[in-house]
């Protein structure tokens, strides 16, 4: 049955009566002690006296939370809750047994990216609800816990425990430490985030862990790679997924384009009876991008590039002067294009070359 403690006290006859606690499959934890006896005196012309029944302070069952005490081993539901103040008046042995339930089990059900706006910027929401078959009774004060973990390209592990908000059955927590996300992504292509839940009533005791769900988190904002050029009324060059030397080519992200004049004020025009303001287009074949100046644009002297991904990133804006090549930054990933515009440049001399000097045989042929 597991340990007991017995509790007396007299009546005014002198007749002993007794309660005795079976932990009933629990145990008395670390540092804990079994329920402490209880005496108590029947008041003249009384056959009864008030018993505290015992907390659940220093006695656990993994998995479970004491419930209360009854006096059937089998009950599902407590006859007596902890510190419930009990009036007994048979005079005889009563054995209390500790009715133990199981701390209800969260589920999670959806995982979202990004959820909302927080604090400026954007968070990784998860959310779930109890489920009301494989576990206990959910009870007021039981609290909800969130865990975190994230493994960037730095091989590193990452591990945060984070309060989550409880809503009647259901539950969500926000994640919103991007710093940590950023800095573990070297590549800037994305990492993937888990989340657990677990519930924590108010004895300390904790439900199993659920099963981890996960999502890829992408907070790096892309990068306009070296070589980016306006020329000739056409603006091209590559996008690398990260300012850092491990960023990669990145496809399907969409390139803006403002057109400026002499002031750096941005030059609107109509084209088929819409007012613009920008040019734009995605980027594609190891991050590549062209946009063509458009017909109703006129008087352009610069051009202000930015990048976003599908993730809502964005890069911080480049001005380049029209004839004007992009050598300020290094040149990684998608940095080709000033390895092709120097192809270009010197297979456009080398015909330009063949045809003078044809041009000047001709002549001599006279």
């Amino acid at each position: 049955m597991g340990p007991r403690s017995t509790s007396q006290w007299y009546g005014v006859s002198g007749t002993t009566a007794s309660v005795s606690y079976d932990l009933n499959g629990g145990g008395v934890a670390d540092g804990g002690t079994a329920p402490a006896p209880v005496s108590a005196t029947f008041p003249d012309g009384f056959k009864s006296t008030t018993v505290t029944m015992p907390q659940s302070a220093g006695l656990k069952r993994d998995g479970y939370r004491l419930a209360g005490w009854s006096r059937s081993p089998t009950a599902k539901s407590p006859q007596y809750m902890p510190g419930q103040q009990v009036s007994f008046d048979d005079l005889v042995e009563t054995l209390l047994y500790a009715v133990w339930q199981k701390v209800p089990i969260p589920i999670i059900n959806t995982i979202t990216w990004p959820h909302t706006l927080v604090g400026g910027g954007r968070s990784v929401n998860a959310a779930g609800s109890i489920d009301a078959v494989d576990g206990g009774p959910l009870l007021t004060d039981d609290k909800f816990v969130a865990h975190w973990k994230w493994v960037g390209t730095d091989s590193a592990s990452h591990e945060v425990d984070a309060d989550a908000v409880r809503d009647g059955n259901n539950w969500s927590s926000d994640f919103t430490d991007f710093a940590s996300i950023k800095a573990a992504d070297l590549v800037g292509r994305g990492i993937p985030i888990s989340v657990k839940a677990q519930i924590v009533s108010s004895g300390g005791d904790t439900s199993i862990w659920t099963g981890e769900k996960s999502t890829t988190v992408d907070v790096v904002a892309p990068h306009v790679a070296d070589g980016a050029r306006a020329l000739d009324g056409k603006v091209t060059g590559g996008v690398n997924s990260s300012d850092k030397s491990a960023g990669v080519a990145e496809d399907g992200d969409t390139v803006t384009v403002e057109w400026l004049d002499s002031t750096g004020a941005v030059i609107s025009w109509t084209e088929s009876s819409v007012p613009h303001q920008s040019s734009t287009m995605s980027t594609a074949d190891g991050g590549k991008f062209f946009v063509d100046q458009p017909a109703g644009v006129t008087g352009a002297r610069k051009v202000r590039i930015t990048v976003s991904d599908s993730s809502g990133n964005t890069s911080e804006p480049i001005t380049l002067s029209m004839e004007e090549t992009l050598s300020s930054l290094p040149m990684t990933g998608s940095g080709w294009g000033s390895w092709s515009y120097l192809f270009i440049s010197l297979a456009s001399v080398a015909v330009l070359a063949i045809i003078t000097q044809r041009a000047r045989r001709k002549a001599l042929s006279r």
